[in-house]
């Protein structure tokens, strides 16, 4: 939570920044364009090492040290705020296996897709190193395993890194390499139904990375008045949209009054449905400055442990409406509200007793919010890139007992289209 109270900052904290876009001033324009770069590149992550439990031949609990983890990573994003501000989503490139130690056949740790913000005191420029911070979020995710999978609990646990580094631009590249420190790494592992053990997942990584620049925005002000004077003689400021992109969820616990009651051994597990596909359609309107959409996700996810599988869905057809709270330079923030149709499912068994699942399924509408922002450095945009977070309190009774699906969704980077503002902005190019 601390990572999207950043979030909040950033994007309204300059609130003087708000204007009135013209094409006809060229430090305006320029202005606008420099808002915001996006990039593409690779990194590689390291961390420290950690230690665990286990419950040794004389059922005492007996800590073990681990190796750190080390893979390479896909990173997406976009520089903001002229230089000052970079969010991005990193990716991490197959899984990763470690070689257990003796007293364990088996042991995994990783960390999933990272998200976050790093700030620029002094912002990227070309020739010059640049010292950032800032906070991430991820998933960290830990097994270890005696005997057989079904004996232990695959943990995940939100991890909110501090970040450190520094950056050199380029042209077109940035080279950077950092540091994260894992405040909260410290955890209850469960060793047996009832024992639990410490587990320290690594305190420290470092990264290394590049990425290369590309350049989507810059026009120039007689092109933009044609394309804007398109959309006016066709009525198309006033648009429909269609937009696609992948999202992820800010994990949940899972410890639900269900669990509490049957399972107290997933106490300390977080959960989330991974990356998905998410897409919309909808319709700007301009005067008002607003969208109405529906967007569509399947969310799903699927937990173990001590001979217990757990597995959740959720299909969601939610109407949104936001308004947009202003113009900063291209950078357009906004907020709302969604109403939705729910179809949740819950599936359980006990493999010890037998191999059957029950399921259990309740459709019902939810009511929630939604805050994200649009890059649109223009008002003739036929395609924007779109970032939101959408949270609906959710949960189905299960036995009388409450099962929580009120994931928190982060939409990364959205890419949203205008079909009728290309057709008229094509119309009017070959007149």
């Amino acid at each position: 939570m601390k990572f999207l109270k950043l979030i909040l900052l950033l994007s309204f904290s300059n609130i003087a920044l708000c204007q009135n876009f013209s094409p006809d001033s060229i430090a305006q324009l320029k202005k606008r364009f420099g808002f915001a770069n996006m990039y593409f590149g690779v990194e590689g992550i390291s961390t420290s090492n950690g230690s665990t439990s286990v419950l040794n031949s004389s059922n005492n609990i007996e800590n073990i040290k681990f190796s750190g983890y080390a893979i390479p990573r896909l990173v997406w994003g976009g520089t903001h705020f002229w230089g000052h501000a970079d969010f991005y989503v990193s990716f991490p490139i197959g899984g990763y296996k470690k070689e257990a130690p003796v007293q364990l056949s088996s042991l995994i740790y990783n960390l999933d897709v990272e998200t976050g913000i790093k700030i620029y005191p002094y912002k990227l420029r070309k020739g010059a190193l640049r010292p950032y911070i800032g906070m991430a979020w991820n998933i960290s995710s830990f097994q270890q395993i005696i005997k057989d999978s079904a004996s232990s609990i695959v943990l995940e646990k939100n991890t909110t890194p501090l970040l450190a580094g520094i950056s050199y631009r380029s042209k077109r590249m940035i080279i950077e390499t950092g540091f994260q420190y894992f405040f909260n790494n410290k955890y209850q592992y469960p060793l047996s139904k009832t024992v639990n053990g410490n587990l320290f997942l690594p305190k420290f990584a470092f990264t290394l990375g590049a990425k290369y620049l590309l350049e989507t925005t810059n026009q120039k002000g007689a092109y933009i008045k044609k394309r804007m004077a398109a959309l006016k003689k066709h009525n198309k400021y006033n648009a429909f949209y269609v937009g696609a992109g992948i999202s992820a969820s800010i994990g949940i616990p899972t410890f639900s009054e269900y669990d509490k009651k049957n399972y107290p051994f997933f106490e300390n597990h977080n959960r989330y449905f991974g990356v998905i596909p998410d897409l919309t359609l909808g319709y700007y309107f301009s005067k008002p400055n607003m969208n109405v959409g529906i967007s569509f996700r399947k969310m799903a996810d699927s937990y173990q442990g001590f001979n217990v599988q757990h597995f959740h869905e959720r299909k969601s057809i939610m109407l949104e409406a936001y308004k947009f709270l202003g113009d900063y330079h291209g950078f357009a923030p906004y907020a709302g509200i969604t109403v939705s149709k729910e179809n949740l499912q819950f599936a359980t068994r006990d493999l010890s007793l037998n191999n059957k699942w029950n399921v259990y399924t309740e459709t019902k509408a939810a009511v929630g919010v939604i805050f994200g922002w649009d890059i649109k450095p223009t008002k003739a945009e036929s395609w924007m890139l779109r970032t939101n977070l959408r949270y609906s309190p959710l949960s189905m009774e299960v036995d009388n007992k409450k099962v929580a699906y009120n994931y928190i969704e982060f939409n990364f980077i959205q890419l949203v289209l205008f079909p009728e503002r290309i057709w008229a902005q094509h119309k009017e190019r070959k007149k």
